[in-house]
């Protein structure tokens, strides 16, 4: 049984999928890079809340890379 997929979630899931596998490692490695500069300036609390970011930037990445494409899963049907 296939859900609907709103206009919104197939654009958003269209984006992810175009975006190539180094940015989400650049996105989460920047992220750790700031988390880190916040955190040696004192801001402890906004070092925490941006060094969560990095860990869920390289499990997208690596979801969208082990599940493959939309496009790929349904031409396989």
């Amino acid at each position: 049984m296939a859900a609907d997929v709103t206009p919104r979630q197939d654009t958003v899931a269209w984006a992810y999928e175009q975006a190539p596998d180094e940015a989400f490692l650049g996105i989460s490695m920047a992220s750790i890079f700031a988390a880190i500069g916040l955190y040696l300036t004192d801001n402890r609390d906004k070092a925490l809340m941006v060094g969560v970011l990095g860990p869920a930037f390289a499990l997208t990445g690596l979801m969208l890379k082990l599940l493959g494409t939309s496009r790929h899963l349904a031409s396989s049907k």
